[in-house]
C-alpha cells in the first residue's frame, strides 16, 4: 500500500484557513487531512469536509508540538504575530525532521502585507518603498520591529538548513465572500470599513484616504497556497537549504486600491440600504485602533516572484466590484439585514 500524505491545518474555522482547507483538499484529495478546532459548535462542518479534527486551542502548544510531529505538511493560517505558537510549530516541524524515515516536514506559514505598512496618516508618499519578493534584499530589508515579522523570521530560521522546508504567504487586503468555507466567510478589512461607519452615522477615511494597499480575492490567496504547497512537494523531492533565506516568501497581492475610494464606495452602499444619513465619506484623525492601524496605513507590496516562480495569475473580480456583496455578507452576519 502506497504512503498517504498527511497535512494538518491551523486556522481551519478561519476566512483564510477554511478557504485554503477546502482549496487543498480539491487539489489533493488522496491525501489525509486534520484541523485543529476549539470549538466544539464547529466541529461538524469541518468534519462535513471529510478533514479529522484535533480538538484544542493554539494556546496548547504541547498538544500544537504532537500534532506537527506526527504530520508530513503543516499549514499555517491562524495568527500572523502569535510567536509562542510559531515556536511551539517549529518545535514539531523539527521533531519529525529528527525521528528519519519520512519525507522532510513542510510548513507553510501566513503571514501579511501588514508587514510593509507605513505610519497610519491616510497619505500616500512617492517615497514609499514598493517591496517586490522576487528581490530577496527587499524583503530582508524590511525591519524586524514591523508587524508580523518577528514571527516570519522564526519560522526563516527553521528552515535555513534544509533539514525541514518552511515557506511564508503574505497575503494583502483580502476580499469577497468565502462561499465553500466550513465557518467563517467574510474578511476582516471591509467589515471593518463597514461597522465603523454604522458607529459613526457616516462613512470614514483616515486623513487624505490617498494611501495605498494591494487586494486579493479569497479564491486567489487560496490558489496561491495550492501553488505554494505543489512548489513545497516538488522541492522535497529533491531536499536542499533554500536558494536564500528568504527566497521562499510570496506575497499574495494584486491590484492596488486607495482606503479613501473603498470608504467613499461603502458609504453609497449604506446609504442607499437606508442605513447612513448621507452617501458622503468623511476625513477623520487618525486613532489607537484596528481601523486606523489598516486602513489609515500604506502597504506596496509587488508579487512578482509568486507569479514568475509558481504561476500565480490573480483572476477574480476586483474589491470594488465585490464590494457590495461583503457589504451585505457582514450586515447579515451582524443581523441588520
Amino acid at each position: 500500500m502506497s504512503r498517504v500524505t498527511s497535512v494538518f491545518l491551523i486556522g481551519a474555522t478561519g476566512y483564510i484557513g477554511g478557504a485554503v482547507l477546502v482549496a487543498l483538499k480539491k487539489a489533493y484529495p488522496n491525501f489525509s487531512y486534520s484541523a485543529l478546532v476549539r470549538s466544539e459548535k464547529d466541529v461538524a462542518a469541518v468534519q462535513a469536509l471529510g478533514v479529522s479534527v484535533v480538538f484544542g486551542s493554539t494556546d496548547n502548544h504541547s498538544l500544537i508540538i504532537d500534532t506537527v510531529a506526527s504530520h508530513d505538511i503543516t499549514v499555517g493560517t491562524s495568527d500572523a504575530d502569535d510567536l509562542p505558537l510559531g515556536k511551539a510549530i517549529v518545535q514539531g516541524l523539527k521533531r519529525r525532521a529528527e525521528s528519519g524515515g519520512q519525507p522532510r516536514p513542510i510548513y507553510i506559514h501566513t503571514s501579511g502585507t501588514g508587514v510593509v505598512t507605513s505610519k497610519p496618516t491616510g497619505k500616500l508618499s512617492d517615497a514609499l518603498k514598493v517591496f517586490n519578493n522576487n528581490n530577496v534584499d527587499d524583503i530582508a530589508s524590511i525591519a524586524p520591529e514591523q508587524p508580523h515579522r518577528n514571527v516570519d523570521l522564526e519560522i526563516f530560521a527553521a528552515g535555513e538548513s534544509g533539514q525541514l522546508a518552511t515557506y511564508v504567504i503574505a497575503p494583502s487586503t483580502i476580499y469577497d465572500v468565502g462561499h465553500a468555507n466550513p465557518v467563517n466567510k467574510i474578511s476582516q478589512q471591509v467589515p471593518t470599513i463597514v461597522r465603523t461607519a454604522l458607529e459613526r452615522g457616516h462613512a470614514a477615511y483616515i486623513g487624505e484616504g490617498t494611501n495605498l494597499w494591494n487586494g486579493v480575492s479569497i479564491d486567489d490567496t487560496a490558489e496561491l497556497y495550492v501553488l505554494v504547497f505543489r512548489y513545497a512537494l516538488k522541492q522535497n523531492e529533491t531536499p536542499a537549504p533554500p536558494a536564500h533565506k528568504f527566497s521562499n516568501f510570496f506575497f499574495g497581492s494584486g491590484e492596488a486600491f486607495a482606503w479613501g475610494d473603498i470608504a467613499r464606495a461603502v458609504g453609497k452602499s449604506l446609504h442607499a440600504r437606508g442605513l447612513l444619513k448621507s452617501p458622503e465619506a468623511t476625513s477623520v484623525e487618525p486613532g489607537n485602533d484596528f481601523f486606523t492601524a489598516y486602513t489609515g496605513s500604506n502597504s506596496r507590496s509587488n508579487a512578482e516572484r509568486s507569479r514568475t516562480q509558481l504561476g500565480w495569475k490573480p483572476k477574480s473580480r476586483s474589491i470594488f466590484e465585490a464590494l457590495e456583496d461583503d457589504v451585505e455578507a457582514v450586515l447579515k452576519r451582524d443581523g441588520r439585514i
